[in-house]
């Protein structure tokens, strides 16, 4: 039950809402207390969608398509009723896609092409989608040391040869042939790029150097599922900053052996096995 919750509301969009989100919210709203259900009641009938979620929903949280149709069910109202829409307005699959139109589900692999009409901020891994948060102070201030310590050392020991550094770089990795339909794109704190091949929407490719700065809910993924993508991508080395603790782990992806894992705390010294001479306190980052 709880494992089956948790995946419909994965696909809940979490940004402010809009106008239209709010009249949706209202005609869920409508539709329940017309059945005179509490939201408790209504939750209990739902299987698998939270009282919380249905008050989200009520205060402008649009639902995947599948929770429009067990709340149609329970509200004995039609789709098109909480969709706002007339019962001639189109078939299923077309309500469908506009329910889902800006925002992802839990419950389907995506491509590039998807990705490019959601509302908000995605990343996509291996077709999977996942949101990403707005940072906190924290997590913004240790971004803007590391891009400044980068930026001075690339100026003044490697010169105006390619690099250039990025925050939130929307990033597509996977074949090099069919950028436009890869089912990974990524949006990395940092990323140092190096004769990168890049189209209006953001690089082709991997990055040479990537930097995540963990904060939750994303920590996670900084450290398994995105781990594992940079490595395998052609990514050369990956630092993951973690502010709280005070520490940069920096992980060499180029060797032929046994991948290098230098892990420094606020005491120490941090280097880079990509970047010649790169030499700099780590309490310079974290203080």
């Amino acid at each position: 039950m709880e494992n089956n919750q948790k995946g419909i509301e994965n696909g809940m969009h979490q940004q402010e809402p809009t106008q239209k989100a709010i009249e949706s919210g209202l005609r869920f709203k409508r539709a329940r207390e017309n059945q005179q259900l509490s939201i408790n009641a209504a939750a209990e009938m739902s299987d698998g969608v939270s009282s919380s979620y249905i008050c989200r929903i009520e205060k402008g949280r649009i639902p995947s398509f599948p929770v429009f149709q067990k709340l149609a069910n329970i509200y004995q109202v039609s789709v098109e009723t909480l969709l706002g829409m007339d019962e001639n307005w189109g078939s299923k699959e077309e309500m469908e896609k506009a329910a889902n139109a800006n925002f992802p589900s839990s419950d389907r692999k995506y491509t590039y092409q998807d990705y490019l009409g959601w509302s908000g901020r995605w990343e996509l891994i291996k077709g999977v989608p996942y949101e990403v948060t707005a940072p906190d102070m924290l997590h913004q201030r240790m971004v803007s040391r590391i891009c400044a310590a980068l930026s001075s050392h690339i100026g003044a020991h490697m010169g105006n040869n390619g690099h250039e550094i990025f925050t939130a770089l929307t990033v597509r990795l996977g074949d090099e042939d069919d950028y436009e339909n890869t089912d990974t794109v990524v949006q990395p704190d940092i990323s140092v790029v190096f004769d990168g091949h890049f189209d209006e929407k953001g690089l082709k490719g991997a990055p040479q150097l990537v930097v995540e700065v963990l904060s939750l809910p994303a920590a996670i993924n900084d450290r398994t599922k995105k781990f594992e993508l940079y490595q395998e991508s052609g990514i050369q080395e990956y630092w993951i900053a973690d502010p709280l603790n005070k520490t940069i782990e920096v992980y060499d992806f180029q060797g032929e052996g046994p991948m290098e894992v230098i892990f420094i705390s606020k005491e120490g010294m941090l280097r880079s096995s990509y970047l010649p001479n790169f030499c700099i306190p780590i309490r310079l980052l974290l203080e």
